[in-house]
């Protein structure tokens, strides 16, 4: 439902900027990252969607710096 609600408008992904989600999201995701339980694994796909409605209306370069932590940290290769 919230994430019906931010994508259908610029003015809730806005919203959404100014109030920190994006960096609220990547805290949650590294934070999460052990638990390996099937609720948790849910929660994690809708939570990365909402990030990629949020992230794609903008993304500091904080967050670009958090991802890329977060992605050094799963083991996730760098693109070459």
């Amino acid at each position: 439902m919230f994430l019906g609600l931010v994508g259908e408008s610029v003015a809730s992904k806005g919203a959404c900027e100014r109030a920190g989600v994006v960096g609220s999201l990547l805290a949650w995701f590294k934070d999460s990252q052990d638990d390996t339980s099937q609720d948790c694994s849910l929660l994690r796909e809708k939570m990365a969607e909402l990030l990629s409605v949020c992230g794609a209306h903008s993304l500091s370069g904080s967050d670009l710096r958090k991802i890329f932590a977060l992605l050094r940290t799963l083991g996730t290769p760098h693109p070459r």
